[in-house]
């Protein structure tokens, strides 16, 4: 069936810089149309998965698809794939919008609210030849690394129905940062860390807005 189309609020992210002129932010330019929105999503990741470990990129041929209720195909180093892709933005969970985001989370909170909204989209899109790409279009939604680990643990124990699922972070219209979240590899620096341990660790993102 057709997607859906139309204006959906969007979050504001980008990086600052520190010129001759002081202290001024870079914000991502979205595209007010959601389904213009998700094209440059999908773009950034054929884009940008070539440059982190993953042995299905590159990337190439990305098509909007209007069957199957996903968002595009893409071609990968095994074949054609599917690609859904999810916004995370936990906006009903918290009861706020994006200007009243909360800025502090526990590590738990975070991947608790990563994994649920793969456990949602995996419960009616997933397929085991689709990719599940989340991503954040506001920076208070940020997931670090140690929110992709557990994360990664939790989806393990309890795998969604698709290949993979990975997190994008915009920088621009055309740079960004991946991560695989799923099934990935386990990472290095919490490996000697329970699951209770990671989840109570802290996570603070400041409100660049008032630096600019």
């Amino acid at each position: 069936m057709p997607r859906n189309s139309g204006r959906k609020p969007v979050g504001r992210t980008g990086p600052i810089e520190i010129g001759a002129e002081g202290i001024s932010r870079r914000l991502v330019n979205f595209p007010a149309e959601k389904r213009e929105r998700e094209q440059m999503i999908a773009e950034l990741f054929v884009g940008n998965a070539h440059r982190f470990p993953d042995h299905l990129a590159p990337f190439s041929g990305l098509v909007p698809n209007d069957e199957d209720d996903l968002d595009f195909r893409v071609h990968s180093q095994e074949g054609e794939k599917y690609l859904e892709l999810a916004e995370f933005a936990p906006l009903q969970e918290l009861d706020v919008r994006y200007e009243t985001a909360p800025r502090h989370f526990s590590i738990g909170q975070l991947a608790t609210l990563l994994s649920g909204l793969v456990g949602r989209k995996s419960a009616h899109q997933g397929r085991p030849d689709c990719l599940l790409l989340t991503y954040k279009t506001h920076d208070a939604f940020l997931v670090p690394p140690p929110g992709i680990e557990l994360a990664r643990r939790m989806l393990n124990e309890t795998p969604p129905n698709f290949s993979k699922v990975y997190f994008l972070s915009p920088h621009d219209r055309t740079g960004a940062t991946i991560f695989e979240v799923f099934p990935g590899v386990p990472h290095s620096l919490f490996e000697d860390m329970s699951d209770a341990q990671l989840g109570a660790m802290s996570w603070q993102r400041f409100d660049f807005d008032k630096l600019a």
